[in-house]
C-alpha cells in the first residue's frame, strides 16, 4: 500500500507553501498519498498545532507519516528532527510541536544532519520544503532512520504538563482554540473526575458538565472534550470571544471533592 503523509501547518491557503512542499515529495515519490490535516493553526502557535496533532495521531495507520510546520523560529539553530512513535514518522521542526507525542508514546528521535537528504539551496525561511519536505521523500523511498542523522533528545514543552499540587487543584494552560471558540486546555481527565469547578483568568467560576445541553444557551460549562481534555465552552456561543481567554491563559480547575456543585 502507498503511505499516507499527514500535513499540519499554520501556512494557510491562500499562498503556494503547501503545494511546493506536496510537489517536493511527488518529484521524488509519485506514490504518495496526502492528508491535510490543517493548515489554519493560528500562525507561530506552537502549542495548538502539538494538540492538535495528538488529537489524531491515535487514529491513522502504522506506516503514516506526518510533516508538521509551524515553525516560528525557523532559520535559527533549533534543529530538524525526525521521530519514530507508535509505528509511525514524524518530520519537524524540534521546537515543542511533538511535545504530546513524546510525553505519551515511546519514541526514537534523530536530528536532520545528513545533508545529501536535502535541497541543494536551503531557504532561511522555508525549511518545510527544502529541509522536511525531502527527508520525508526520502524515507518513503526506503532510507533507513539512521541514515537521517544521529540520536537526539528532542524538546518537550513545559505547557504539556500541567502543575498538578498535593489538595487536587490543577493549574493549567489553554493550549487551543477552537473554530467554536471552546478554549481547550493542557489538563486531562483525572481518573473518575466527573465533577468541578474551573477558575477562569477573569475570576468567573464555571462548573464542569457531561455535555453542552446541560446548561441553557449561551451559558458558560467545562467539560471533557473528545480528547479528554479539559474544555471551557459556552453552549452556542463562542467563550474564547465571551470571556476574553488567549491560548496560553492560566486556568485553575478544583475537582468535585472539595467543591459543590451548582
Amino acid at each position: 500500500m502507498n503511505p499516507v503523509i499527514c500535513f499540519l501547518t499554520d501556512f494557510g491557503h491562500k499562498d503556494g507553501y503547501v503545494a511546493a512542499m506536496k510537489g517536493v515529495i511527488l518529484t521524488k515519490y509519485s506514490k504518495a498519498r496526502f492528508v491535510d490535516i490543517s493548515h489554519d493553526i493560528d500562525p507561530f502557535r506552537i502549542e495548538s498545532a502539538a494538540y492538535i496533532l495528538k488529537s489524531v495521531f491515535p487514529f491513522f495507520p502504522e506506516g503514516t507519516m506526518f510533516v508538521v510546520v509551524v515553525d516560528p523560529g525557523v532559520g535559527t539553530t533549533r534543529k530538524p528532527v525526525v521521530i519514530r512513535a507508535n509505528g509511525k514518522l514524524l518530520v519537524g521542526p524540534d521546537n515543542g510541536v511533538f511535545s504530546w507525542i513524546l510525553k505519551d508514546y515511546p519514541f526514537e528521535a534523530r536530528e536532520i544532519s545528513n545533508r545529501s537528504l536535502l535541497r541543494p539551496e536551503i531557504s532561511s525561511t522555508f525549511h518545510g520544503r527544502d529541509i522536511f519536505a525531502p527527508v520525508a521523500a526520502h524515507l518513503l523511498s526506503g532510507i533507513t532512520l539512521e541514515e537521517v542523522g544521529p540520536l537526539i533528545s528532542p524538546i518537550e514543552s513545559p505547557w504539556v504538563r500541567p502543575d498538578i499540587h498535593d489538595n487536587g487543584e490543577i493549574i493549567g494552560k489553554v493550549v487551543h482554540i477552537d473554530r467554536f471558540g471552546n478554549c481547550i486546555t493542557n489538563i486531562e481527565k483525572p481518573l473518575g473526575t466527573e465533577k468541578g469547578v474551573v477558575l477562569l483568568p477573569n475570576g468567573i467560576e464555571v462548573y464542569l458538565k457531561k455535555t453542552y445541553s446541560d446548561v441553557p444557551n449561551k451559558a458558560p460549562l467545562a467539560l471533557w472534550g473528545s480528547c479528554n481534555h479539559l474544555e471551557i465552552s459556552l453552549n452556542k456561543g463562542n467563550a474564547s470571544k465571551q470571556f476574553g481567554i488567549s491560548i496560553g491563559d492560566n486556568v485553575l480547575f478544583k475537582p468535585s471533592h472539595f467543591t459543590v456543585d451548582t
